[in-house]
């Protein structure tokens, strides 16, 4: 696959999952009615935005590398706007066809099966230990998606 796409690609399925799960899972904690509307207008909202201003950013990146070759810095970002774009939609699609807690749990699951298939096919392209590379980088992940939820409990119980 070309380097370029796959910069794109990894970029969301790390950062993407992580921002987006982050916020589900803070959300969730922290409402207590309208959370399925209010998921979803952030999620939409985060994968759009954040995805245009990465992509944006993923562009200047690019260019400074390849300094007269733009077309390497636009496919690298418009995969990355694509790809936050379809997880948005997906992660959306999956609260809106299910009650809030098990919408969440199968988002929470859906993103820990796309990072599993896109660390371990990472791992290949780098010749790393697979499991020692997974775990290292799912932990981190973990972390993020705990501290978050956390972070929502409390803004919960603290705030009116």
């Amino acid at each position: 696959m070309d380097p370029a796409i796959l910069k794109g690609i990894y970029f969301v399925l790390t950062g993407g999952i992580m921002t987006q799960t982050g916020l589900i899972l803070g959300m969730y904690a922290s409402l207590e009615n309208n959370v399925k509307k209010a998921i979803i207008a952030a999620v939409l909202s985060t994968a759009i935005a954040d995805s245009l201003g990465d992509g944006i950013g993923i562009f200047y990146g690019e260019k400074t590398k390849y300094n007269n070759n733009n077309n390497n810095a636009f496919i690298s970002a418009i995969s990355l706007i694509s790809a936050k774009v379809i997880l948005g939609l997906m992660y959306s699609i999956i609260i809106y066809f299910n009650n809030i807690r098990n919408g969440v749990i199968i988002s929470m699951i859906v993103s820990l099966f796309l990072l599993l298939i896109s660390l371990n096919y990472l791992a290949i392209l780098r010749k790393e230990n697979k499991k020692e590379f997974i775990i290292k980088n799912l932990t981190i992940i973990l972390i993020t998606s705990i501290v978050s939820y956390i972070i929502g409990l409390l803004i919960n119980n603290l705030i009116d």
